[in-house]
């Protein structure tokens, strides 16, 4: 037999990497789930925590010790959410494995909130005081429903620490100041408490 060109032997290379790599993308797909597999679950607000704190343009929020003095400009009240796992959907080997549509669906929304500023034993409702910012400085003033509870509840969804209530209005006087945030879900109350902080006039 005649032996092989060079030509020869280097096509017979390139067909056989051809294969090669058609055989890798063929079981790289195997090992995808399919939207079927996709693991969905329900995810249920816990707990929601509050951090008194400042906010500036140049260092961004920083959380205050009780005691600690803010301008009222620039006083914030950080809110954290914290989330559980209720229900699980179907089987499958991780969230997100395509783009399906699969993973977590938010089961709880805020209806309502009300702020309360602690006055001794007699909490004193002051939520037409505040208003929620975004992580992008964007304000939307306190009121029942609306605007400002949609707002409220995309933070809910995305998790979001960068959202804040901040004072609409304008206090007279310097003084010590300590809130209460309840929040309503269906048949949950979630309420929570900032440490005692300073506000300068």
């Amino acid at each position: 037999t005649q032996p092989l060109s060079k030509s020869t032997k280097q096509m017979k290379r390139n067909i056989l990497l051809l294969f090669g790599l058609i055989g890798v993308v063929f079981l790289d797909w195997s090992c995808v789930t399919s939207c079927d597999d996709d693991l969905e679950f329900d995810v249920k607000l816990s707990n929601v925590t509050l951090f008194a704190g400042k906010h500036k343009a140049d260092s961004g929020f920083i959380t205050l010790e009780t005691g600690d003095s803010v301008r009222q400009e620039e006083f914030r009240i950080a809110l954290s959410f914290e989330y559980q796992i209720v229900q699980k959907f179907a089987s499958g080997n991780g969230i997100y494995a395509n783009d399906c549509g699969a993973g977590p669906r938010f089961i709880s929304t805020i209806d309502s909130i009300c702020i309360y500023e602690i006055q001794g034993n007699q909490p004193l409702d002051v939520s037409s005081y505040f208003g929620i910012e975004d992580a992008y400085g964007n304000r939307t003033p306190y009121s029942e429903n609306g605007s400002f509870i949609n707002e409220l509840n995309q933070s809910l969804e995305y998790g979001s620490i960068s959202t804040y209530l901040y004072l609409n209005s304008s206090y007279q006087h310097s003084a010590q100041k300590e809130y209460l945030v309840r929040m309503y879900s269906w048949q949950d109350v979630y309420d929570s408490q900032t440490d005692p902080v300073f506000i300068i006039h």
